[in-house]
């Protein structure tokens, strides 16, 4: 259940993760118990929908993309791929591999072009101007995706976090061009399942493993995390983004209600699952305390945990919801207010004698994009409907040459 509720999660909050389906498996008559058919990762317009990239793709746009690379485990040994050159904890490796093209596929000069990207990347996030819209690291990510991914990491607190089976796919640069963090993969041991390196702790970080654990061979954290939380405009985007998802797919009773739904659906399979594996109350690798009794029992637990991490998480996402592109929103002069706030249908914009003679609200989502733009009359309240609108966070700004906005939570 947790990978398929780490998968939902993904996809609701518009990002390709696999497809999952629950069924019961007999092989040779065999009953083998309840599994996940998933999608595996691979480039399709259905899947990663990224270019395809021929041996004969060496030169110009061609070249750009599409790339899939991961950070995980090495296969038999050595998995062909490159270092970074920078440790994502003091002393440590951080290694990239060749996922699509597959490593026994791509031509040199791909390498070589995916290799010298990632590094820019990396360059930009090190640099003193790092924060730079131009120049630094946002020039080469698609940021939303790595904000997502954050958040997905963090509710879920898996163990194997940013350091195993991430992978992060690039664009053909006349289709975007940047590096994006995903699909979400490998989230059995997240969701409290893991007894080690506080992973059943419901407080805490999870991009900060190696703090925890120290040093873990080639599959660390990269420094990414810490860096871009640096970055006032992305703690306060990421600030914004949960704001947003606590309001839908991340509100509580979605996540529980959901869960419960699964539970109810696996209801009568449980049973046949059991009686072929008989390890209810048992302890297993890597299972933390307490083990309950029974399949209800365990549902309630992990319902438990993630109502407490969800309020840690309310509490310690760093930021101020205060961001719309890379200005920062503010209406401190009180020249407006906006009522009801949160709403889910119509809001009244309330002006003072200083802003009465303004026309028109603009209405942006919380990455700068303008979704909405209304006309004001000529008074001192002008109601604005928004109930067209998904759930979110949004900001208000009125056409005045000091940029007067507010922002305003729809539900």
């Amino acid at each position: 259940m947790r990978n398929v509720l780490a998968y939902d999660i993904a996809n609701k909050t518009g990002h390709y993760a696999s497809r999952t389906q629950f069924c019961e498996l007999v092989i040779n008559n065999d009953y083998k118990g309840i599994y996940v058919l998933l999608e595996k990762i691979k480039r399709d317009s259905n899947r990663v929908d990224i270019s395809k990239l021929v041996p004969a793709d060496t030169t110009g746009d061609d070249l750009t993309g599409g790339y899939i690379i991961k950070i995980d485990k090495p296969i038999g040994g050595s998995t062909p791929g490159w270092y970074s050159n920078y440790a994502g904890y003091p002393g440590t490796l951080i290694r990239f591999q060749y996922e699509y093209p597959d490593y026994t596929e791509i031509m040199p000069q791909q390498k070589v072009y995916i290799e010298s990207y990632v590094d820019s990347f990396e360059n930009a996030l090190q640099a003193s101007w790092f924060t730079s819209p131009d120049s630094g690291y946002k020039k080469f990510i698609d940021v939303e995706s790595f904000i997502d991914y954050f958040i997905l990491n963090e509710t879920s607190k898996n163990v194997d976090a940013y350091r195993n089976s991430t992978f992060l796919y690039k664009k053909k640069i006349t289709k975007g061009g940047k590096l994006y963090i995903g699909p979400a993969w490998d989230y059995n041991i997240g969701f409290w399942n893991a007894d080690y390196c506080l992973g059943y702790a419901t407080s805490g970080w999870q991009y900060q493993y190696n703090n925890v654990c120290g040093t873990a061979g080639e599959n660390n954290v990269p420094f990414w995390w810490t860096r871009m939380l640096q970055d006032p405009y992305y703690k306060d985007a990421l600030r914004c983004r949960w704001e947003e998802l606590r309001l839908s797919v991340l509100h509580t009773d979605t996540l529980l209600n959901k869960i419960d739904e699964w539970a109810l659906e696996l209801d009568e399979a449980k049973n046949r699952h059991f009686t072929k594996w008989p390890v209810l109350g048992t302890v297993l690798w890597a299972n933390p305390l307490p083990i309950a009794n029974s399949y209800a029992g365990e549902v309630v637990n992990m319902k438990n945990w993630i109502q407490q991490r969800l309020t840690w998480l309310d509490s310690n996402i760093p930021g101020v919801c205060t961001l719309s592109g890379d200005n920062e929103l503010t209406n401190g002069s009180n020249a407006f207010t906006i009522f009801p706030n949160p709403t889910n249908n119509k809001v009244t914009i309330r002006l003072t004698e200083t802003t009465e003679k303004i026309t028109a609200a603009n209405v942006f989502n919380l990455y700068g994009q303008e979704v909405k733009v209304f006309k004001i009359a000529p008074t001192h309240n002008a109601e604005i409907d928004i109930s067209d609108l998904a759930q979110g966070v949004y900001f208000i700004k009125l056409n005045d040459n000091n940029q007067l906005i507010s922002k305003i939570v729809k539900y």
